[in-house]
């Protein structure tokens, strides 16, 4: 029984598709906060510029993304890949520290092979910032 059993769980390991992960970085800087002239109000509310790095993982996950990061890659030359996650996560310890609010953020793909997991990161974060 024992047998059968670590048969099964080294043939489970032999069919599934090994994934590679590779990163990209994303730096969200807010806008020139230029005064209205008008007002002298400042342009920028400083309570929402911690949302644009937590917002970014939906936006890419959204259908205008995939169409736009399979645009840059058709460009770069690779092939419109399947089997792919991406994920983005605000990096919230730099050099050791621990903070709440970041402007960094982690583009992560996970796909069957270094290279185009590697592809993948960069072509999202491209598109991103176009």
């Amino acid at each position: 029984m024992v047998i059968l059993a670590t048969g099964a769980g080294y043939y489970l390991r032999a069919c599934k598709t090994r994934m590679c992960a590779r990163t990209g970085t994303l730096i969200c800087q807010p806008n020139l906060n230029v005064a209205d002239p008008l007002t002298g109000a400042p342009t920028i509310d400083p309570t929402t510029l911690d949302r644009e790095p937590a917002s970014v993982g939906d936006v890419l996950v959204s259908p205008d993304m995939h169409r736009r990061a399979r645009v840059v890659l058709k460009r770069e030359g690779e092939v419109s890949p399947a089997g792919y996650t991406i994920t983005a996560t605000p990096q919230t310890t730099m050099h050791g520290i621990t903070s709440t609010t970041s402007n960094v953020v982690v583009v992560t793909s996970d796909s069957p092979g270094w290279r185009l997991a590697a592809a993948i990161a960069s072509a999202y974060t491209t598109a991103y910032v176009a």
